[in-house]
């Protein structure tokens, strides 16, 4: 049966990844809310897009037709003023994620949130779905980390963090049903290594990458890379997850849309995948921010690794979550691929084909990248220096 949702932040990657997926999957029509400024039209190109790569069907006029754009300023007098439409659902996937501007993040996540749930109250919804992320805990004090809301903490990396956690406890009391979705560090898709989002995580470790060093051939790079396990999902992993968490989880459920901690790679993998390709002569590899030795790195590699801080001390972590609501997902037949060196591979294969900084690089300094890359453990070094 067709149901029309309102569904928050399709002009970002995670949004538009769920409007993708409710297009190409089911039937419901959608009503996304734009800020003002938001081209309407490139929007409903970049999910239509994105929706034809989930299933190629010819129904972009259809799916189009399913689509409707309002102005997220004015959206309580918009929705009022069609009494015939019945709102079934909200999904809230509209956030700000700039780390550290207080007052941007209060008003994209806790005020936007607060707005969106009063909304949810008067048109009576059947469920309040909100994207969250898996590292609302702050810390990883509780091993595992439970699908349950969290206390407040006081070493939370970011006040991103700190804005969600507080916006899960609002969704929470709200008195509405819920359903809180925590995805971890999102993506390319697991076939082809597409991304269509912004700079975030790995592809913001990438980008920088190429913004701050490959101006010139380096011949030693310098990362900080420990042995933990780096908690990625790719993007059509998360849509699979999200669409089996809508249609199968109670009222009031959290999940974390994680893969087992089994089936992850180490973060130092993921830096060595990357130095493979660009090739320098020799890969220093730090276990921590702390013991990198600042003052002898060239200006660049400081910069590089001052400007990966806060993603750094995230992957310091040892993050483990519990997985109960995946496993139960998983035990309907839920199947979603997990993050391999392969998959990881593709997802930088697409980031280096689509660069064009990488391109000149390659093209520039293929003369003199080596055939084979010493990488330099420096934790095992300080053991053999103590």
């Amino acid at each position: 049966m067709s149901r029309t949702i309102i569904l928050t932040g399709a002009s970002g990657y995670v949004g538009r990844l769920v409007a993708a997926a409710i297009l190409a999957k089911e039937d419901d029509s959608l009503i996304l809310p734009l800020r003002a400024g938001r081209d309407s039209i490139e929007v409903q190109r970049a999910i239509l897009a994105e929706a034809a790569l989930l299933d190629p069907s010819p129904l972009s006029a259809a799916r189009a037709a399913r689509l409707r754009f309002v102005s997220i300023e004015e959206i309580e007098s918009e929705i009022a003023e069609r009494a015939d439409t019945r709102i079934s659902e909200i999904i809230h996937c509209a956030g700000c994620v700039d780390y550290f501007n207080a007052a941007r993040l209060h008003d994209g996540n806790t005020e936007l949130t607060r707005r969106m749930l009063a909304l949810a109250r008067r048109l009576e919804v059947d469920r309040f779905s909100f994207m969250s992320t898996a590292f609302s805990c702050g810390d990883t004090a509780s091993n595992p980390i439970p699908e349950a809301l969290h206390p407040d903490s006081e070493n939370d990396l970011t006040e991103y963090i700190r804005t969600k956690r507080e916006a899960e406890w609002q969704v929470a009391r709200s008195g509405l049903p819920y359903l809180i979705l925590r995805p971890p560090i999102l993506i390319g898709n697991s076939q082809d290594g597409r991304y269509c989002g912004k700079a975030y995580g790995l592809v913001q470790f990438w980008e920088g990458w190429s913004r701050l060093l490959c101006s010139k051939y380096r011949q030693d790079l310098h990362f900080v890379a420990p042995l933990t396990m780096t908690p990625v999902l790719h993007q059509d992993a998360f849509q699979k997850a999200v669409l089996m968490a809508r249609a199968h989880l109670p009222d009031d459920s959290i999940i974390h849309l994680v893969s087992p901690t089994e089936n992850l790679m180490p973060a130092r993998d993921l830096y060595r995948l990357f130095a493979e390709k660009v090739r320098p002569e020799k890969v220093h590899f730090y276990p921590s921010y702390q013991d990198v030795p600042r003052s002898k790195l060239y200006s660049a590699a400081r910069t590089f690794i001052d400007f990966c801080a806060v993603n750094i001390e995230i992957s310091e972590r040892n993050w483990r979550f519990e997985r109960t609501n995946m496993e139960a997902l998983e035990a309907l037949g839920l199947d979603v691929p997990c993050a391999t060196q392969q998959s990881i591979g593709a997802c930088l294969q697409y980031f280096l084909r689509n660069s064009s900084r990488m391109q000149r690089y390659f093209d520039r300094y293929k003369s003199l990248l080596p055939s084979k890359v010493r990488f330099i453990d420096h934790s095992v070094v300080q053991r053999a220096e103590t």
